[in-house]
């Protein structure tokens, strides 16, 4: 019996360190990064650039490969308005497939993470058309896929599988009050 438990034991320490179950645990479950795009403020004038802050945390055991977040890809932004359409979009697509350089990269260590602030107000050639004073529900999703297509530039970081969610948020143009109403 004393040596049956030993070998559950050893299996027990052994197995995980073998198999990296734990890192693939983690991936799985969504949790290998924390991504956030929330509003600067809740309520904004008519007219001035809604600006929101985005962030990446890493919550791998490892190092992760992520976008810098300098330019607004590898993030897919929704955006309902008060009428429950989505709001449009004028420019050139928001997510590109180009060339990338070292530089628009980062890799974060366990627990690290990276912020950045964007203006998704239409500015010269592309953005959000806010035409309307009310309440806005705002989604996004960070992406780096196809990882393959990364991996020259990662290096040993770990480029996280899939799309990390940022939870839903609102903000207002005007009043929150006119919205309702409606």
């Amino acid at each position: 019996m004393k040596s049956l438990w030993r070998t559950v034991f050893l299996l027990a320490i052994i197995l995980p360190s073998i198999t990296g179950w734990p890192l693939r645990a983690q991936i799985v479950s969504g949790a290998a990064l924390t991504f956030r795009a929330v509003p600067i403020k809740h309520l904004f004038k008519r007219g001035e650039p809604i600006v929101l802050v985005l962030s990446i945390k890493n919550n791998l055991p490892v190092s992760a490969f992520v976008s810098s977040l300098k330019e607004q890809e590898f993030v897919d932004i929704s955006l309902l308005g008060p009428d429950g359409n989505d709001v449009p979009w004028k420019g050139t697509g928001r997510i590109e497939s180009k060339e990338y350089s070292p530089a628009e990269f980062v890799t974060l260590k366990p627990g690290e993470t990276i912020h950045a602030s964007w203006s998704i107000s239409l500015n010269h050639e592309s953005g959000f058309i806010f035409t309307q004073g009310g309440r806005y529900r705002l989604t996004a999703k960070y992406s780096l896929a196809p990882r393959e297509y990364f991996a020259p530039l990662a290096g040993s970081a770990k480029i996280p599988d899939g799309s990390f969610s940022s939870p839903a948020s609102t903000f207002c143009i005007e009043t929150c009050e006119q919205a309702s109403r409606k």
